[in-house]
């Protein structure tokens, strides 16, 4: 790990065939700087280097608002943070008027007297922001719609390649009567989009523009005669598996290449496929169960129809019946279930750690997690509730005609009772 001064910190990693490992370090700054960059090389048969663009600066707010009211009327004012998010509860000041902003960074002062003014946004924690803002006399307003672009500001400045920056623009109208304005938002010569904002007397919007999925470097933006800049660092991956796997089949040493982004959605489209695969087998593995289930107690119902013969006939009621079958058919469901599921997470475990389940040449690991081990166990007891529940029922809907014919069928001499009930 290396900047501009030098080595920050070295590590070695001993990885076996097919292995990965994460590495993490934390490195702290001083001093504020616009382009810093931190630089990770790995030596080896397949020597490679990662490269990272940051700024580091201390948490700020942005002001944006128009440069220009007429006295005695509202300006709107827009506070966000240096990474271009809204800022709550920060305190906006102008010409000794007061507001707070609510959580989508938005407050209103009021223009009080004429001449230009310091504006100012104030939170603990950052360092404040401020912008100034002229105050006109009603006279001197221009008898014309007049809209232009007074500022244009993005943040974040640095951004990762598929992340998003915000560019937030004020138009406001100069003159005394109302129109509609249409922005062209240009990114390096090219229309980006267009936009149109309908203004009234002297009144200001603020604009915002998506500047997502841009290519890797620097780009210019230019909305009126405003423009700035911001870059789109090169796109890494921190997931190990996935830097491998672009690496193999990307065609490059450079994990930001063309074929990086194609190869990481279809990545995560397999993953996606393979957890639909999973559950559905999971789903027809969890339906034989209960079908098996209940054909074995089917058999053990059938065999025992002599008994449920003669309880019947004796008039033991329907609920007895379920009460004697339905214990006995759920202690021997949740046995094999309990036994099923241990037999089940090691032989997975053994699978997966001899490298059995592999995805686009790499070996998943599949880890069970509590929650994953918990829905199994609730899904085992409530296969064997279920098989129980339906072995009962089957036990309750054996009728004693159909049982004693059952048992006058099989024998064609006279049952004694004792063999009939059983030892039980």
């Amino acid at each position: 790990f290396s900047d501009e001064s030098g080595v920050r910190d070295s590590t070695d990693v001993h990885l076996e065939g097919q292995t990965s490992e994460g590495v993490t370090r934390e490195f702290s700054f001083n001093e504020p700087s616009e382009n810093k960059y931190m630089l990770v090389s790995i030596g080896g048969d397949f020597p490679m280097e990662l490269v990272a663009w940051f700024k580091v600066v201390q948490p700020f707010l942005v002001v944006s608002a128009r440069p220009a009211a007429v006295l005695g009327t509202d300006i709107e004012v827009k506070v966000t943070d240096h990474t271009g998010e809204p800022v709550s509860n920060a305190t906006v000041q102008y010409q000794g008027n007061s507001s707070v902003t609510d959580s989508g960074g938005l407050a209103t002062v009021r223009a009080a007297q004429v001449g230009s003014s310091e504006l100012t946004a104030s939170k603990v924690g950052y360092v404040q922001g401020s912008m100034s803002v002229e105050v006109l006399d009603p006279a001197t307003v221009i008898e014309a719609f007049t809209a232009v672009v007074t500022s244009l500001d993005i943040n974040p400045e640095i951004v990762h390649e598929a992340e998003r920056a915000i560019g937030t623009a004020v138009v406001v109208n100069e003159g005394n009567l109302s129109g509609t304005f249409e922005a062209g938002i240009y990114v390096d010569g090219s229309l980006h989009a267009t936009t149109r904002i309908y203004l009234g007397s002297l009144e200001s919007a603020i604009l915002t523009i998506n500047l997502g999925y841009q290519s890797v470097g620097a780009h210019i933006v230019q909305v009126g005669s405003h423009a700035d800049s911001f870059i789109i660092t090169p796109w890494y991956a921190d997931d190990s598996d996935l830097v491998r796997m672009i690496v193999r089949y990307g065609g490059s040493t450079t994990i930001s290449s063309a074929n990086s982004i194609p190869i990481y959605q279809a990545a995560k489209i397999s993953e996606g496929n393979v957890a639909v695969t999973l559950f559905s087998i999971g789903a027809i593995s969890a339906l034989l169960a209960s079908l098996a289930i209940t054909s074995i107690f089917s058999k053990e119902i059938r065999e025992s129809r002599r008994r449920l013969g003669v309880l019947k006939t004796i008039g033991a009621p329907r609920a007895a019946i379920r009460r004697m079958v339905f214990p006995q058919a759920l202690e021997a469901s949740l046995g094999g279930a309990a036994i099923g599921v241990a037999l089940g997470v090691i032989l997975v475990d053994r699978l997966s750690s001899m490298g059995i389940f592999v995805l686009f040449g790499h070996g998943l690991r599949i880890d069970f997690e509590p929650t994953l081990l918990l829905l199994i166990m609730v899904s085992a007891v409530l296969i064997s509730v279920v098989s129980a529940v339906a072995t009962a029922m089957q036990a309750v809907g054996e009728t004693a005609i159909r049982s004693i014919r059952s048992l006058s069928e099989e024998h064609s001499e006279p049952a004694k009772v004792d063999d009939v009930l059983g030892d039980d």
